[in-house]
């Protein structure tokens, strides 16, 4: 698995985009929060382990960068 500058795999990286893409709108801005609540969601949704991983992978970055 390839990793970019900041140790964050390729994987993830469009994991996370395809997650963010869903919610952009011409008029909306994009909260923070509004990501990770998504991307829990999904995590609470999917039926795959791999997909409740990655979600949670990536929630737990977001926060650590957060705080």
């Amino acid at each position: 698995m390839e990793k970019d500058d900041h140790g964050i795999s390729e994987e993830l990286l469009a994991f996370v985009g395809k997650t963010v893409s869903k919610l952009l709108t011409v008029d909306n801005t994009l909260q923070t929060h509004e990501i990770t609540e998504a991307l829990h969601r999904l995590r609470e949704e999917a039926t795959d382990v791999e997909t409740r991983h990655k979600c949670l992978e990536i929630i737990q970055m977001i926060m650590k960068k957060m705080h």
